[in-house]
């Protein structure tokens, strides 16, 4: 009886695997948050402050899984869960929202999973930032699919105002001396 060899397929690790592996990241931390939200939702009383936390939490749950996904409309009101930084921040603010060391365990492991999202996503932004840029100049959207390709032109032209109202104001500063 012949064995037969399982070829082994190597991993390659790029930019594309990581943005994979963060998607993986960021839906079980949703999971996880949506479960912790039915556990405070159960101990819950009438005079808990905790209930529009609990609510957010199933809200950012939602905005989450929605992005991950790739949702157009929501993407594009969500610009910075297109970005690496953008979902580092965005987990590093669902850590100190989730940490709750007199609550349940599950905040406790939602604080972490965020945590470890954060890294994650600060590290790879930091690896892998020209293949980031290289697909936000590609398609003006960073990467995801039908997005807005206006938002950099709009961002620039912001920014010249800026630059050209805050040019006027120093003018006339400089005019009134």
């Amino acid at each position: 009886v012949a064995k037969k060899k399982l070829s082994k397929m190597p991993i390659t690790i790029n930019f594309d695997f990581m943005k994979k592996v963060g998607k993986v990241l960021n839906i079980l931390a949703a999971i996880l948050i949506f479960v912790l939200s039915v556990l405070e939702f159960a101990r819950l009383d009438a005079t808990n402050e905790k209930f529009i936390l609990t609510i957010y939490y199933i809200l950012f749950g939602i905005i989450i899984i929605l992005c991950e996904f790739g949702v157009p409309r929501l993407l594009d009101e969500f610009h910075f869960m297109r970005f690496c930084f953008g979902k580092g921040l965005f987990d590093l603010f669902l850590a100190t929202l989730t940490f709750n060391p007199t609550g349940y365990v599950w905040s406790f492991v939602a604080s972490i999973m965020f945590c470890v999202g954060c890294v994650f996503y600060f590290i790879v932004g930091c690896c892998y930032c020209k293949e980031e840029r290289e697909t936000i100049s590609s398609t003006g959207s960073g990467g995801a699919a039908g997005g807005s390709k206006a938002a950099l032109p709009k961002i620039q032209l912001l920014c010249k105002q800026l630059s050209i109202s805050q040019a006027s104001i120093v003018y006339t500063q400089s005019k009134n001396n």
